[in-house]
């Protein structure tokens, strides 16, 4: 009989259209998510030169799949769970139970039934990802070949797992409660469970990879184990964490099929039932008494219908509190927030202060995701209860016009979203105050959550209720939501960007202190407008499908519409789709305005090839450069004019100019000698010109310009200026000479002395800054302040630096507060947002701590003022330093110091180094160039970070430059198995983009590099190669000639590690493998200690050539008792220490000089020896 029952549950979805509709569906959706994210449906030889590795590689397959199969989990209850609560919601149980049938059977032959469709539907998404294979085999999109064990793995280890064990827990959740709505309250809990997994990955990852219930966290840990060393993804990636997170699994639903088995009854009353007081009504409380006794319920006899959508809101309502899903979904949504809150902001590295801002960004557009889910669910518990309950024959007997219904119904659920945000925003609240931060900025809480989150849940909805009204199954209806929401998430996959398809997409804008939320407001507001007026279309549209009979064919469907069409629902129609059109015909005007078309990679690399031939002619170089800039930040707009003195610096005459201006700007030149326009390129700005009368050698011509920002719309922003907080930088201003993006020249071209890695046309300049701004702000510019006054109510500033500088200027105006601090002969200048002052004294001390240490090795600093500028993040999210300069974003003052500082001297406090780093870019970066080719930013970002740790070391103590080494440690281990990059370039070629090399492995490998040489020879070292490159005019160097100057400081015996640590990708792993100790007869301690060592180079396992490991012994107290360094020359090697004191621990590479694949295995503690072995013992140092 049991065979019997699951062959009919197979056969019963096997038969019903649903089950091919959704097939179809995760096929389609599969197939489009893979072809638009690999570029299918773009210009294919733009995805080829853009492309960063083949697109169906083993890791993106498997991510592939593992993002559908949470897809896939959403059929369970639907198919699983509706399995065994059809009998219940049927009144077929009774009659069911009355059969002789065994508990195991009875509920193995409904999930086995139900669960081999879900299966077979499961099978389909890796049909169509085969299939997006074959496509893409025929075109130029990089792709591998094809491999049935990635499909295989992903499938038997995740899908089909993740299947099985969600299925038995929601299958027991509905049999044990006779609830379904249980089944979607687990699935959304295990959701959740995920979301916060995820969120505690980067500070715990081995225990948020454990628990994350779908193995997607655990599947990348152990990619990141096995891609550190091979370079690329792992085909098996099974690693400890994977096996112990799918074993936790496993034995969760173990667990719940124990509980199943040990509690389900056939019996006319769940197993589990909700406690009475949940189901309590509340008709007789006082504040029903009182209402009955009140004027208002007297007003409301008066006005029948309207009484009748109030109670029907109040009934609605009431049922959807008092259920134990709102009361679960809840307390979830509570937690999430708070567990977000704190991963995210207050215990993130770097801790930030609870911040409105802040909260009211990722974790607000996340919960508001959750939302969703949850009005979907809420409004078909309303919509079921009414359809499945003894009552619906008298409810919709009732005289009552449907659109008292419908309304209710919308009402309802908008006050309930309204109940969520209510609820989001007394967790913020309490969550700031319980942190002691009481800057609640309330007016920024109910603006956002009123006019920017309230209208995209009204939106979800009114769609939500449409849904459960037009489809009275309420899994149909669910799942249509489920798709059309999950379809938001895959627009710019597929193409779609024009905000007139993009479907009540969520909101994720950036708020500054500053400036607010920027010039994208209005655009946000008119979105918003657009799509609430489109989904109240709706409405009619409900009231016309809305039909009380409980069996109705779509002919008598189709008889009631037309029977219920009247001028009122015409002109109801009319009005809205008026209303809808206008706000879309004004978004798409809007759209069209400012459309400036990106130049895709094909654009460009067409463009590069037309003036191929210009690219070794010679240009003049910009000598000096005079600029007037005015800014209206009122009017979100800027003026400016200027000229440049171009010198021909080459023995050479010069008879013709290229040039490019401002992509999003309009500029209009003229030249001091005639010319003719020879080649241009309107799309890119690029223009050439003949001279009539060439340039001699040593002669100059001047070119003038003015500029204007582009028009800007409500959705395009064609100028940097802000009402508060105006940034603009130099690619606002022509330059002169062939420069495409991405093209560098090799370290050997001859070229490449001549020109620096950020030059168009230009070495060092003279430059003269005149900029003006409204009389409340204050501008900035490059260089010292020489005037400043006041004309026709405009602030006006005069700016000029003392000596030539790099083409790297910026424009800044804000209504700023001036710290001005006068140190040594020097003046350092804090412009900052009011109330921005947290962390202040750290940023100045991270100033003074890199010029008095730079200083030292590299020269002073010969501006007179130092001048930190804070930018808003709406618009700039950058920190860098221009000039005399730090241009700081307002995320670093909203960092919380004091908790910092409260977790440990170890902690890197943020604020200080990134206020030393950039401040040391005046002398790597500005002072010294480097040649443009690839690994420049070596020169610039790896020896800064590598200064850096000398700065922490000195100012902090090693223990903070310790966890700083660790900190960059880990983000070239972890990023680089994310990189997309097959190949790995050495540190010496790596490129701009490239930050987890020149930052993360940089810092490690100089470090090391300094250790070997001895750290004062190796600071002579860079302090040589300063002096010979810096301040020279056409002189700038490349990689190859630091790792040359390198080697010849390394002692003779580790020359080649400049070729290994520079001029190859090496990665190691050494290990402690055991660790013993014994006294000797002198009552001294022989600690014996074994060691593995694994090395790789080039993704090549070779074996170890002589590489030094340092070994240190700790006490009880963790003071080190003992040292050596050994020359490990094979894979395993055997070590010996004497102590004085009884050793505790021993670790491996305690200075933190090798790249170390799993630095958990060089640490272990040291057990007593009873027997002692014959021990080789070596030289300590």
């Amino acid at each position: 009989m049991m065979r019997s029952v699951a062959a009919y549950q197979f056969r019963l979805w096997l038969g019903r259209p649903v089950t091919y509709l959704l097939a179809a569906l995760f096929y389609g959706v599969t197939l489009f998510l893979f072809l638009g994210t690999a570029g299918y449906f773009d210009d294919l030889s733009s995805i080829q030169t853009a492309s960063n590795g083949p697109v169906n590689s083993p890791l993106l397959i498997q991510n592939y799949l593992l993002f559908i199969g949470k897809a896939l989990l959403l059929l369970l209850p639907v198919i699983i769970g509706t399995a065994i609560y059809d009998e219940y919601r049927t009144r077929f149980f009774p009659l069911l139970y009355s059969s002789p049938l065994h508990k195991a059977g009875y509920l193995s032959s409904h999930f086995a039934g139900s669960f081999l469709i879900v299966l077979l539907i499961a099978l389909v998404p890796g049909a169509a990802l085969i299939t997006g294979e074959w496509i893409l085999s025929g075109t130029s999109i990089p792709t591998t070949p094809f491999s049935a064990g990635v499909y295989l793995r992903a499938y038997l280890i995740f899908l089909i797992p993740n299947l099985i064990c969600t299925g038995i827990i929601i299958f027991s959740a509905v049999a044990l409660t006779r609830n379904v709505f249980a089944g979607y309250l687990l699935l959304f809990l295990l959701f959740l469970a995920g979301i916060i997994a995820e969120n505690s990955y980067v500070a715990n990852p081995v225990a948020a990879s454990i628990i994350s219930p779908f193995g997607d966290l655990a599947s990348a840990f152990a990619q990141s184990d096995a891609g550190v060393l091979s370079q690329g993804p792992s085909q098996s990636g099974i690693n400890a964490v994977l096996a112990a997170n799918r074993i936790l699994y496993a034995a969760l639903a173990f667990f719940s099929a124990f509980i199943l088995f040990r509690y389900f009854e056939f019996s006319q009353y769940p197993a589990l039932r909700v406690p009475t007081y949940f189901l309590r009504s509340y008709r007789n409380r006082k504040t029903d008494a009182s209402l009955r006794e009140s004027a208002l319920r007297s007003w409301l006899e008066n006005h029948p219908r309207l009484s009748t959508v109030v109670y029907l809101v109040k009934w609605k309502i009431s049922f959807m509190m008092r259920s134990p899903f709102f009361l679960f979904s809840a307390a979830a949504l509570v937690l999430s927030l708070l567990i977000i809150l704190n991963t995210h902001t207050l215990s993130g590295l770097p801790a930030m202060q609870p911040l409105t801002r802040s909260i009211l960004y990722a974790p607000a557009t996340l919960y508001l995701t959750l939302v969703t889910l949850v009005t979907f669910i809420l409004t078909g518990m309303v919509a079921g209860h009414t359809e499945n309950s003894n009552f619906r024959p008298l409810v919709y007997a009732t005289p009552a016009s449907n659109y008292l219904f419908l309304v209710a119904d919308i009402l309802a659920m908008v006050m309930m979203q309204g109940i969520f945000l209510l609820l989001f925003l007394g967790t913020a609240i309490g969550l700031q105050a319980y942190h002691a931060w009481f800057s609640f900025n309330i007016p920024l809480y109910l603006f956002h959550l009123i006019f920017i989150a309230y209208p995209v849940l009204i939106v979800w909805a009114l769609l939500s209720v449409f849904a459960h009204t037009v489809f009275k199954n309420f899994y149909a209806a669910l799942l249509l939501l489920l798709l059309v929401w999950l379809g938001t998430f895959g627009f710019d996959q597929i193409g779609i960007q024009t905000r007139l398809l993009r479907f009540n997409t969520y909101p994720v804008l950036q708020i500054s202190d500053l400036s607010g939320y920027g010039p994208v407001l209005g655009g946000e507001l008119l979105t918003r407008t657009y799509w609430l007026a489109f989904t109240l279309l709706l409405i009619p549209a409900g009231l016309l499908l809305f039909h009380r009979e409980r069996w109705f064919t779509m002919r008598d469907l189709f008889r009631l519409v037309r029977s219920r069409f009247s001028y009122g629902y015409l002109i109801t129609g009319f009005t809205l789709l008026l209303l809808t059109g206008l706000t879309g015909a004004f978004i798409y005007a809007e759209e069209d305005k400012g459309a400036i078309a990106n130049p895709t990679p094909n654009i460009i690399d067409r463009a590069s090839d037309r003036f191929a031939h210009l690219s070794d002619i010679p240009q003049p170089q910009i000598h000096s450069v005079t600029l007037n800039i005015d800014l209206f930040p009122d009017e979100w707009r800027f003026e400016a004019d200027g000229s440049y003195l171009l010198v021909n610096h080459t023995q050479q005459p010069m008879d013709s100019l290229m040039l490019r201006t401002g992509f999003d700007e309009e500029t209009t030149f003229t030249l001091s000698v005639p010319a003719a326009r020879i080649m241009s390129d309107s799309r890119l700005k690029v223009y050439v010109y003949r001279l009539d009368s060439p340039i001699a050698p040593g002669d100059s011509i001047r070119l003038d310009f003015r500029i204007v920002n582009g028009e800007n719309t409500l959705f395009q922003q064609n100028s940097g200026v802000l009402s508060n907080g105006t940034f603009l930088n130099d690619d606002i201003l022509p330059r002169i000479g062939y420069f495409f993006p991405g093209e560098l020249y090799q370290s050997v071209d001859s070229n490449t002395p001549n020109l620096h890695y950020q030059s168009s046309g230009s070495g060092r300049v003279h430059a003269e800054i005149r900029i003006s701004t409204t009389a409340d702000q204050i501008a900035v510019s490059n260089g010292d302040l020489v005037e400043h006054r006041t004309l026709t109510g405009r602030n006006m500033y005069h700016y000029k630096p003392p000596e030539p500088v790099k083409f790297d200027f910026f424009f800044a105006s804000a209504r700023y507060n001036v710290i001005r601090v006068q140190w040594e002969n020097k003046t350092i200048e804090l412009y900052h947002h009011a109330g921005h002052d947290d962390n202040l004294e750290s940023i100045l001390s991270g100033i003074k701590a890199s010029i008095e240490f730079n200083s030292g090795l590299f020269g002073g600093f010969a501006g007179k003022t130092v001048r930190v500028v804070e930018l808003p993040v709406s618009s700039a999210n950058i920190m860098s330093f221009k000039t005399n300069t730090l241009l700081l974003t307002e995320q670093l003052f909203g960092i919380n110091s004091a908790k910092t500082s409260a977790e440990g001297s170890s902690a890197v406090d943020f604020p200080f180094y990134v206020a030393a780093h950039e401040m040391t870019h005046y002398w790597f970066g500005n002072r010294l160039l480097p040649g443009r080719a690839p690994g420049a930013t070596v020169l610039t970002e790896s020896i800064t970070e590598y200064l850096m740790l000398e700065i922490l070391e000195d100012f902090a103590g090693k223990e903070e430059r310790d966890q700083f080494l660790s900190l960059q440690h880990e983000r070239y281990l972890r990023s680089r198995l994310h990189s997309g990059q097959d190949d790995e370039p050495p540190l010496e070629y790596a490129g701009v983009e490239q930050e987890y090399i020149t930052y993360g492995k940089g810092a490690v490998v100089l470090h090391a590099l300094s250790h070997y040489t001895g750290r004062e020879k190796f600071k002579n070292t860079l302090s040589g190669f300063f002096a010979e490159f810096a301040d020279k005019p056409l002189s700038y160097p490349t990689t190859l000639q630091l790792r040359e100057r390198i080697a010849i400081a390394l002692p003779d015996s580790l020359k080649y590690k400049a070729d290994e640590l520079i001029g190859s990708v090496t990665i190691t792993d050494p290990s402690i493998e055991h660790a013993s100790f014994h006294r000797d007869s002198t009552g001294n301690y022989l600690t014996d200690v074994l060691i593995g060592f694994r090395k790789w180079e080039g993704g090549e396992k070779v074996p170890p050539r002589q590489d030094l490991v340092d070994l240190v012994l700790y006490d009880s107290r963790g003071d080190v008792i003992a040292r050596t360094t050994a020359s490990i020359a094979s894979e395993t090697s055997r070590l010996a220490l004497r102590s004085n004191q009884k050793p505790i621990r021993a670790e491996l590479d305690p200075d933190w000089l090798l790249i170390d694949t799993d630095r958990t295995n060089n640490l272990r503690n040291v057990a007593p020896r009873i027997s002692p072995l014959s021990i080789e013992f070596l030289p300590r140092d």
